[in-house]
């Protein structure tokens, strides 16, 4: 030790001494693994597995005891019910599921997966919403003028205003609670947990699968559609590891299933056609242009989060 008694930094570091007490915050914040031939050891593999298992037990249990809060809707074969009491059980199990997961199995603090409450989280989200909506209105307006599509009827000539203004805010806050509940469940825990036991490319391949596995149930699926998911939860993947927190992939995720399964009918039904929707929509000739734009899309989104972020440089540690 120096006169000053400040430590030598040319002093021998013993066994009792580790690299831990140089990192940032808490000792299990450690560096990610960001290269899919770099591993953990088998107990970081174990041990993260098990915290997955766990998640998934919690919100199975969840969902059997709310289950019951569905055969109502289901009787009366009301779709829109249906809908939002089963999107209601989805976001509450998957809350409980992961923030228990994440405080008990992991011991970490629930807002560090990404749910940081602030101005720029506010900012983050509404600009991914309103991004999706501008690009969906001009592939909406370009299918129209080019004749590609065609408006067989509308919500209006059916529907008072007030009914209208109703199932349009009814749906905006059940597809806030499919962009909450599925961004925590795929990129604030699974590709959180899968990074701390493998590395992080691995871990957005295998969440990006599980995220389109789960929509297996979906109306109109194939192969073409996984596909696009699978796609679509790498972005989510890209925009979550950009920002550091999930505000602006929820209000992505938000607006693309409000946007295009509700205002423009850009995509695939998503909960099926009884759900509330502004127009009915033919195609003029093939093939849908759902096919070809998508992916676009993706790309283009890609892009323009980078430029957005381009001034961030989340510290994200610990995967």
């Amino acid at each position: 030790m120096s006169n000053n008694g400040i430590d030598d930094p040319n002093k021998d570091k013993t066994w009792l001494h580790s690299e831990i007490y140089d990192w940032p915050d808490e000792a299990k914040n450690k560096l990610p693994r960001t290269s899919i031939l770099k591993f953990g050891s088998f107990g970081d593999l174990f041990s993260n597995a098990g915290k997955l298992i766990g998640q998934s037990l919690i919100s199975w249990f969840l969902s059997l005891f709310f289950l019951i809060l569905l055969i109502d809707p289901v009787l009366r074969h009301d779709d829109q019910s249906f809908v939002l009491y089963s999107e209601l059980i989805k976001l509450t199990c998957f809350t409980i599921s992961v923030f228990l997961a994440i405080r008990i199995f992991d011991d970490s603090n629930p807002v560090d997966i990404g749910l940081k409450v602030n101005r720029r989280a506010i900012q983050d989200f509404a600009f991914g919403f309103i991004l999706i909506f501008f690009i969906f209105a001009f592939l909406f307006l370009l299918e129209l003028i080019s004749g590609w599509i065609r408006i067989e009827g509308a919500a209006w000539d059916t529907h008072s205003p007030s009914d209208i203004l109703s199932s349009l805010l009814l749906n905006l806050i059940i597809f806030v609670f499919v962009g909450w509940s599925e961004e925590l469940l795929s990129r604030g825990f699974q590709l959180r947990i899968i990074s701390k036991g493998l590395n992080r490319p691995l871990a957005i391949i295998l969440s990006s699968a599980v995220f389109s596995y789960m929509h297996r149930y979906n109306p109109e699926t194939s192969t073409f559609y996984f596909i696009f998911l699978f796609l679509f939860g790498i972005l989510m993947c890209f925009v979550y590891l950009r920002t550091g927190q999930l505000w602006l992939a929820i209000g992505l995720h938000t607006g693309w299933d409000f946007f295009g399964g509700v205002v423009f009918w850009q995509t695939p039904p998503i909960f099926g056609s009884g759900i509330f929707h502004l127009l009915d929509e033919s195609l003029a000739y093939l093939p849908s242009p759902n096919k070809i734009f998508e992916v676009p899309v993706l790309i283009i989104l890609a892009l323009i989060v980078y430029f957005y972020t381009a001034n961030r440089k989340p510290e994200i540690y610990g995967w």
